[in-house]
């Protein structure tokens, strides 16, 4: 069941790129098993419901009469890689969870980083959280920001620990839903490590603020972002009446 408003609309964007990826077509709309060609047109055919469609892009867009123009200036941009490995891993997953997606999105860090406050402190470890961020991208984050800073280490029990091979696992487990073996693939640690690992997670978000702000400053760079609507209505208009496929976001 799809709960998530942000998310309903990624499936819209991933569903239409699904024959470009697969080299089908060059654009959604040459697909003639696609729902994509027949919002072209101002009726589709019988067993296509498209009120929620409609509705959602004209409400976006600010228009008051659904084209094919106002379709692809709503739903016509392709998915980003991030955002696609974002909604393959929920495809796959099997946590039945409140989605925070609609929350997630186009938040600042600090929005993030309160939510992942309070993920930690209900998580026990035992279930990932459903898929939030891509994977690749928070790891692409974590690996940018850990090589730029110096060592950084936070008090754990009688000793200081190294705080980024705890972090990537916070974030991994709790906001990208990553079991611990594809933690495990991804970071190297054995399974011992990576769960303790993930304990001084949940330890530190409950008590270090300045470790709470970096954990949210990166997990916002792995939230996908939503759709822009800055582009000229002439310039939608060239790109419906061309049929592009607008590519990345």
């Amino acid at each position: 069941m799809v709960d998530s408003l942000q998310y309903r609309r990624l499936l819209v964007r991933y569903i239409d790129a699904n024959p470009v990826v697969a080299k089908m077509v060059e654009r959604p709309l040459n697909y003639p098993h696609g729902s994509a060609r027949h919002y072209r047109t101002a009726r589709g055919p019988l067993w296509l419901e498209r009120t929620w469609i409609e509705q959602d892009a004209l409400q976006r867009t600010g228009t008051s009469r659904f084209t094919s123009e106002v379709y692809q200036l709503a739903f016509g941009t392709a998915l980003s890689e991030a955002a696609a490995e974002m909604v393959e891993a929920r495809l796959v997953s099997n946590v039945q969870a409140p989605d925070p997606l609609d929350e997630l999105v186009a938040s600042a860090p600090e929005a993030v980083g309160r939510w992942m406050k309070r993920k930690a402190k209900l998580a026990d470890g035992t279930q990932p959280g459903l898929p939030c961020a891509s994977g690749g991208a928070l790891w692409a984050a974590w690996k940018r920001r850990a090589e730029a800073r110096c060592e950084w280490q936070l008090p754990r029990g009688t000793r200081g620990v190294d705080v980024w091979p705890v972090m990537i696992v916070g974030l991994l487990r709790d906001l990208a839903g990553s079991s611990w073996a594809e933690i495990q693939q991804r970071t190297g640690g054995s399974s011992s490590s990576i769960q303790r690992r993930y304990q001084s997670h949940r330890a530190w978000m409950a008590d270090e603020e300045a470790y709470v702000a970096v954990v949210g400053e990166l997990g916002a760079e792995g939230v996908p972002r939503p759709n822009s609507f800055h582009r000229s209505s002439s310039q939608a208009r060239r790109e419906a009446e061309s049929e592009r496929w607008t590519p990345g976001c």
